[in-house]
C-alpha cells in the first residue's frame, strides 16, 4: 500500500523545488518573476524543437504509437505543457509587444523575456495543434479568454458589435462540437470517469486513503452497472483508468471532501494574489488548473514541477515577505536534509524496479515458483505499484500458491481499477474448490468493465466445471449479445473459446497487466 513516507519520497523534489524558488522569488520579486518566466520559454522552445524533430525523423517518439511527444511519454501531458507555456508566452506578449519598438542591437539582452516569449509562442502555436491533446488546447484557450477580457478591449468591443459577438460565439460553439466528435467516445468516457469518482466521494465523503483512488474507483463502477442495466453506449466506454484524469476529484477519493475543498481553496487564493499582482503566472496556473481536470499532470514529473512554478511565484507578492523568506529557507533546509536522508532508499528503489524488470524478461527461462520466489524480496518495496502486485499474484498462482496469490491481488484491488486481479482471485478460489467465491469474483470483474469478455468466459467454463449447464448456457447467451471488436483478436478467440471447449485457449493473463486481453 502506498504510505505516506513514500509519498513524501515522490514528493520531496517538487516541495523543495518549491521552498527553494519561494525564497528566490521573496529576496529579488519582480526579476525572480522574470527569471522564472525565461527559463520556462527556454524550456517550452525546446520541448517544442524535439516535438518538431521526431515529425521529421530526426529524433525518436517517447511512445511508439504516436509521432510527437516531445520528452513525455504520451502526447496528452506533451499536449498539456505546449498549451500552458504558449498560453504564458501570448500574455507576456500582448501585453509588452509596444517594446518592441524599443529592441536595438545594444539592448537586446535587456528585452530577452520578451524575444523569448515571441519565440515561444510561435513554436508552440505550431506544435499545439498538432500533439492533438484536447485537455491542452482547451487549457490554452481559456487561459487566454481571461486575459483578453481582463487585460484587453476585447469585451467593450463585442458589446459595440453584437452581431460579431454572436458570430463568435457559433465559432466557438462549433469548435466545441468539432472538437468533441474528433474523439467523442474518449470525451464520454473522461465525462463517465468525472461520473463514477463523484460517485465514490459520495460514498465515502472523508476519503479511502492516499492511493486507493482506482481501488475506489473500481467499486464505484461495479456498484453503478451491478445495480441496474445500462445503456450500450455507456458500456462501450466504461473502462479502468490508471488515473482519475481529474486530479481534483482524485484528491477527492484520497482525502475526502475536505481534501478537496482544500486544493481548490489553496488553487483560488494563489490566482487571486497572482492576478492582483499583474502577474502573467496568474494565467499559467489558470491553464494548468483547467488542465488538470482533464488529465493526470501530477503523475507526470515534468508537470508536476511546471505547476509548481506558480505557486512559487505567489511569493512575489506575499505582504509578509520576511516571515515568508525565514519560514521558506526553514523548511527548504529541513526537505534537503530528508533528501539527503532518502538518497539510498530512492537508490535501493530503482535497484529494485530494476531487479522486478529482470525477472519479468526472463521469466521464460525459470518455473512460475522460481519467480514467484525470485519476486518475494521486492514486495516490501513495491507493495504501492499494482502493476508488480499482478506480477508478483500471478506467478503465485501458476506456481499453485492459491492463498499467497490471493492475499497479494487483494491488495492489488485496493490501489488498482483493474477487473484481471479479479480474475485471478477467482481462478485462484475456483482452484481451492471454493466455486461460490470464484462466482463471486467473476462477476465482480464483469460488473468492474462490462464490455470485457474474459471474465464470462471464466465463468462460463467454471458453471460446466460444476455440472450447473443452465447457468453456463445462459452466460453464454450473454456472451453472443456481446459486441466483439472484429480488430481485436483476442477478443475473437476469446469467443470462439466461449462457443468451444475444444479451442485452443488464450491465457490472456500470461501478459503484463499494462497490454493484456482486450485492450
Amino acid at each position: 500500500m502506498i504510505d505516506v513516507g513514500k509519498l513524501l519520497i515522490i514528493a520531496l523534489p517538487y516541495l523543495l523545488a518549491f521552498c527553494l524558488m519561494r525564497v528566490v522569488a521573496g529576496i529579488w520579486r519582480k526579476k525572480a518573476e522574470t527569471l522564472f518566466f525565461s527559463i520556462i520559454c527556454c524550456w517550452s522552445v525546446w520541448e517544442s524543437a524535439v516535438g518538431m524533430m521526431q515529425v521529421f525523423g530526426h529524433r525518436p517518439s517517447g511512445n511508439a504509437l504516436f509521432a510527437m511527444t516531445g520528452s513525455f511519454l504520451n502526447p496528452g501531458p506533451y499536449g498539456g505543457f505546449i498549451g500552458i507555456t504558449t498560453a504564458m508566452s501570448i500574455c507576456f506578449l500582448v501585453r509588452h509587444s509596444a517594446l518592441f519598438s524599443r529592441i536595438t542591437p545594444r539592448n537586446v539582452f535587456f528585452y530577452l523575456p520578451l524575444i523569448l516569449a515571441a519565440i515561444t509562442s510561435a513554436t508552440g502555436l505550431v506544435v499545439l495543434p498538432a500533439s492533438m491533446s484536447r485537455a491542452g488546447w482547451l487549457a490554452w484557450a481559456i487561459a487566454l479568454t481571461v486575459f483578453l477580457i481582463r487585460e484587453t478591449k476585447v469585451a467593450d468591443f463585442f458589446k459595440r458589435r453584437k452581431w460579431v459577438a454572436v458570430i463568435s460565439t457559433l465559432v466557438i460553439v462549433s469548435v466545441i462540437i468539432g472538437t468533441f466528435m474528433l474523439k467523442k467516445d474518449s470525451a464520454i468516457g473522461r465525462l463517465h470517469i468525472w461520473r463514477m469518482e463523484c460517485r465514490a466521494i459520495a460514498v465515502k465523503p472523508l476519503g479511502y486513503g492516499v492511493g486507493k483512488r482506482m481501488g475506489a474507483y473500481a467499486e464505484a463502477q461495479e456498484r453503478f452497472f451491478r445495480i441496474k442495466e445500462r445503456s450500450d453506449s455507456v458500456v462501450k466506454v466504461a473502462g479502468c483508468p490508471e488515473y482519475a484524469f481529474n486530479e481534483f476529484l482524485g484528491i477527492g477519493m484520497d482525502a475526502g471532501i475536505l481534501g478537496l475543498l482544500a486544493a481548490i481553496a489553496v488553487t483560488v487564493a494563489a490566482i487571486v494574489v497572482l492576478l492582483r499582482g499583474n502577474s502573467v503566472f496568474a494565467y499559467g496556473l489558470i491553464a494548468c488548473t483547467v488542465f488538470s481536470l482533464f488529465s493526470y499532470p501530477l503523475s507526470v514529473p515534468e508537470l508536476a514541477l511546471l505547476f509548481t512554478i506558480p505557486f512559487a511565484v505567489t511569493g512575489c507578492y506575499d505582504k509578509h515577505r520576511k516571515l515568508g523568506i525565514r519560514i521558506s529557507i526553514f523548511l527548504a533546509s529541513v526537505l534537503a536534509i530528508l533528501m539527503i536522508g532518502s538518497i539510498s532508499e530512492r537508490k535501493d528503489l530503482r535497484k529494485v524496479k530494476k531487479d522486478w524488470e529482470n525477472i519479468m524478461i526472463f521469466k521464460g527461462a525459470e518455473t512460475a515458483s522460481e519467480t514467484a520466489e525470485a519476486l518475494a524480496p521486492l514486495e516490501g518495496k513495491l507493495s504501492g505499484n499494482y502493476r508488480f502486485l499482478y506480477d508478483y499474484g500471478y506467478s503465485l498462482f501458476c506456481a499453485g500458491c492459491f492463498r499467497e496469490s490471493i492475499a497479494i491481488l487483494q491488495k492489488g484491488t485496493a490501489i488498482s481499477s483493474d477487473p484481471m486481479f479479479r480474475n485471478i482471485i477467482g481462478r485462484d478460489l475456483e482452484a481451492l474448490g471454493d466455486y461460490k467465491g470464484a462466482e463471486k469474483e467473476y462477476l465482480r470483474s464483469h460488473y468492474m468493465v462490462p464490455c470485457r469478455l474474459y471474465p464470462l468466459v471464466l465463468l462460463k467454463e467454471m458453471y460446466e466445471k460444476t455440472g450447473e449447464s443452465e447457468k453456463a448456457a445462459s452466460i453464454l447467451e450473454k456472451i453472443r449479445k456481446m459486441y466483439i471488436n472484429p480488430k481485436n483478436l483476442t477478443m475473437k478467440r476469446l469467443a470462439e473459446r466461449a462457443e468451444n471447449d475444444n479451442t485452443c485457449k488464450v491465457e490472456s493473463a500470461n501478459s503484463r497487466i499494462s497490454g493484456y486481453e482486450e485492450r
